[in-house]
């Protein structure tokens, strides 16, 4: 085994064909305080094994039948490589009936050149066209015991929009999908996702796609 802890578990991880990598996060401020930068974002960036930090005051037994995540939301962004994390997620989630939300925020900003206010047409299309999207996302986490719904959130900030969500909607896991390449700021919305997970009031699961 090497020397360093980081390559050791990537070997012990590819060679006994784990398929779940879970680490702990400190509880006081949520996920700012793990090791982004050695041993968690090492095995993000060099496996494609989906990692699940978890917050040491997560309790795996809910008493409700519901499982260990009870309402999971997954940050979207209309791209192929963010869906894919819906397969490990269905895979961790199993057969319980959590309560999957997918998410994807709309930034007014980014429309303000066209209109100056939001009820106006325009709006309500790219509004649609996100229900659609999700719609369709949703039918990839093939899970008949899981509620799966979509929701569309406004935020200049993504990163602020979907920890705020998390929080008033008491979810209890985030889950996003990562390029893996340059640590965890190359995940797919960029220094969105870094920022989400550092932030994030919840545990979360992160994937790199091979």
């Amino acid at each position: 085994m090497s020397d360093r802890v980081e390559p050791g578990l990537r070997d012990y991880a590819n060679s006994n064909g784990v398929d779940l990598i879970v680490m702990s996060s400190h509880a006081r401020s949520g996920l700012n305080r793990v090791k982004l930068g050695s041993v968690t974002d090492y095995l993000i960036r060099n496996t494609v094994i989906p990692t699940l930090v978890v917050r040491p005051t997560h309790s795996t037994v809910s008493g409700n039948g519901k499982g260990p995540f009870e309402r999971i939301v997954v940050a979207l962004d209309g791209s192929a490589l963010a869906e894919q994390i819906l397969k490990p997620l269905g895979a961790l989630i199993g057969d319980s009936s959590s309560s999957v939300i997918l998410v994807k925020v709309l930034q007014p900003i980014f429309y303000s050149r066209k209109e100056e206010h939001s009820g106006l047409p325009w709006w309500e299309d790219a509004v649609a066209e996100a229900e659609e999207y999700l719609d369709l996302a949703g039918r990839q986490l093939d899970n008949p015991a899981a509620s799966v719904t979509g929701e569309v959130l406004t935020g200049d900030d993504v990163a602020t929009a979907i920890i705020e969500y998390c929080q008033r909607s008491h979810a209890d896991l985030l889950a996003i999908a990562t390029h893996g390449v340059g640590g965890i700021k190359r995940l797919v919305f960029g220094g969105v996702a870094d920022e989400m997970t550092r932030r994030a009031p919840t545990s979360v699961l992160v994937f790199h796609p091979g």
